[in-house]
């Protein structure tokens, strides 16, 4: 474990700099995780490092999906996405999860919003 010393140095070369976290779906699976990750969040935020957190949701989803009486099909190990299950994504991603980390990160007291790839067609996806 490294002390606060430490960290703060570490981080100093960030400062300014755009750095994305991925968190993926188990994450959000504990409160305490996602709590722990998003005091991370915040303290680099003060020290002045511009962080995009990108979350998953895969476990969460498949739970939507069964609640909903929805098949989850996987091609290759990829979820196959119809038009019924790209909604249950959007509710549960965007309406639930997005606000999590959204809550979250108030709770920390950074200032955070939830954006979804649509969102002013951030995001473009193509059939593969």
């Amino acid at each position: 474990m490294i002390g606060l010393h430490e960290a703060v140095r570490s981080a100093r070369p960030l400062q300014g700099e755009v750095i994305v976290v991925k968190a993926g779906g188990e994450l959000l699976e504990k409160a305490s995780w996602l709590d722990a990750l998003a005091a991370d969040v915040a303290v680099l935020a003060r020290l002045g490092v511009r962080v995009v957190v990108v979350h998953g949701g895969g476990p969460q989803l498949d739970r939507r999906a069964a609640s909903l009486g929805l098949e989850t099909r996987r091609v290759a190990g990829r979820r196959v996405t119809d038009p019924a299950l790209i909604e249950a994504a959007v509710m549960e991603w965007r309406g639930r999860l997005s606000s999590l980390w959204v809550r979250a990160l108030h709770r920390h007291g950074e200032r955070a919003i939830g954006l979804a790839g649509f969102d002013g067609e951030l995001v473009r996806a193509v059939r593969r």
